[in-house]
């Protein structure tokens, strides 16, 4: 998608055309930018906000080119004239799955619609996903944007198809099974999840034949349940909404159980104990009980012990003895054996040249910032440091509560 964004732009970075992007984030504009001029172009996008005075932006508006604005602030220069419409070539919208009939976005290209007949207003979204649910969303999101056509490209599209084909990666898939504890720690969510989806299809009588198991270990479950509930939402009783919440908070800890660490897990796991211990049935059933337990025993023990006691006839007691246990997250090790053989291959493909070796960098992608600072930790401390400084947090944070 940026690639497209870019080469569309670039027709646009002139004088001659007045060009605003929508819900662009700072980093997309920066992107943008340092790839278009490493393409040649003189004047890339640059970005308008709360920085640069009303005088500023008149004389930018007349000079032309792209602009990435804050949608408050060309609001406010569409409302006093100080941009004039006629002026504006056109509107690339940006996340157009974000645009509402409420939101901000759409007032201001109502605005531009109403002066300027001409102009030409572009939306591009690569979250499709996001565009069926409720009713008539896609409508509501075209009309909101003032636009006609839609176009649709999908991976098994002919063009898109022979694109990926003749730029094929190649792709080795290394399989790390889970620890027993975890394979048991999955279970039981997975249990607990059926009979959450088993008693959410008993308290409503419509059909509800995608509410399986299967199904809700994907993202798209999320979709699932609103196209079955939003219609009827403002009817649905308290059990039925927090049922759904409940399916929501055990999909998100089967997520959690295979990205952070044991401790990071067990925390968040009594973080949910604590705080809805009263609305939410599944804490009281005996798969979550097994779950609780299991989560401890991957974070610490306690273990009985026998004890001398201070009586004369040495006759013994048992006590209990904490054994830290602190399991680490097995793909930790299979990432750090792979990267220790993409070393060894570096130090023979590539050759010393003097005292440095040229080695192209590797990069190691994770689904959040939280897991890249874990990986970053692993790597640099250890996983027994990391581990270790984990529980210190746990059990600090347990004296404040």
């Amino acid at each position: 998608l940026s690639d497209i964004l870019r080469h569309y732009l670039r027709l646009h970075c002139t004088s001659n055309h007045l060009v605003f992007l929508l819900n662009a984030s700072q980093q997309d504009t920066a992107a943008l930018s340092e790839g278009l001029v490493s393409e040649g172009v003189v004047r890339p996008p640059k970005i308008i906000n709360n920085e640069v005075t009303s005088e500023e932006r008149t004389q930018l508006y007349v000079q032309g080119g792209v602009y990435a604005v804050t949608s408050r602030i060309l609001v406010v220069d569409l409302l006093s004239k100080r941009l004039p419409a006629t002026l504006v070539t056109g509107f690339v919208v940006l996340n157009a799955h974000r645009v509402a009939e409420t939101s901000t976005e759409a007032f201001i290209l109502r605005l531009y619609r109403q002066q300027n007949k001409t102009g030409f207003v572009k939306a591009l979204s690569d979250r499709p996903e996001l565009l069926a649910g409720g009713f008539a969303k896609i409508e509501k999101i075209m009309k909101s944007l003032w636009i006609r056509k839609m176009f649709l490209w999908p991976r098994f599209h002919v063009a898109v198809s022979e694109t990926f084909a003749s730029h094929a990666p190649e792709v080795i898939e290394l399989h790390q099974p889970l620890t027993q504890s975890m394979q048991e720690i999955q279970s039981a969510i997975m249990e607990v999840m059926e009979a959450c989806m088993l008693e959410l299809k008993r308290c409503n009588k419509s059909e509800m034949s995608e509410f399986t198991l299967e199904n809700g270990l994907f993202k798209s479950f999320d979709l699932i349940v609103r196209h079955y509930l939003d219609p009827i939402w403002h009817k649905v009783g308290p059990k039925t909404r927090q049922l759904v919440t409940d399916l929501g908070q055990l999909r998100k800890l089967l997520t959690y159980l295979l990205r952070y660490d044991c401790v990071t897990f067990f925390s968040f796991l009594d973080t949910v104990r604590h705080s809805d211990n009263q609305h939410s049935l599944w804490l009281f059933t005996e798969a979550a009980d097994r779950l609780f337990k299991l989560a401890k025993s991957r974070v610490y023990q306690l273990k009985r012990a026998p004890a001398k006691t201070a009586a004369s006839n040495g006759s013994e007691s048992l006590v209990s003895k904490l054994d830290i246990v602190l399991e680490e997250n097995p793909k930790w090790s299979l990432l750090k054996e792979v990267l220790q053989e993409i070393e060894v291959d570096s130090n023979t493909i590539y050759p010393r040249v003097g005292t440095a070796v040229q080695k192209p960098p590797v990069l190691v992608m994770a689904a959040d910032d939280r897991t890249c600072s874990q990986i970053r930790e692993y790597l640099s401390t250890g996983g027994s440091a990391m581990m270790n400084r984990q529980f210190r947090n746990y059990l600090r944070s347990e004296e404040h509560t």
